[in-house]
């Protein structure tokens, strides 16, 4: 899993997430998830649309982050979860 906030340096992210997606699939990848958050920070943290210059005000993570994650790690355990008998 990789995440990004959209506002990090847009032209890294972009990069960055393209280099990902070429290296998992060239080797065959497929279990991966890349995530980019409208409005966030380099530390993932919600920045305000209307000032998007503005840490100090910084309270929240975007909205689905945390489902995100849960839904990611819960995935991750199933699939590698030994079979019951």
């Amino acid at each position: 899993m990789a995440i990004f906030g959209e506002l990090d340096t847009p032209e890294g992210v972009k990069a960055n997430v393209s280099a990902i997606r070429q290296i998992l699939d060239q080797a065959g990848r497929g279990d991966y998830t890349v995530k980019v958050y409208p409005n966030g920070s380099h530390n993932l943290m919600e920045v305000p649309p209307d000032n998007p210059n503005e840490q100090v005000r910084l309270k929240r993570f975007p909205p689905g982050f945390f489902e995100t994650m849960v839904d990611w790690t819960a995935t991750q355990l199933r699939r590698r979860a030994p079979a019951r008998r």
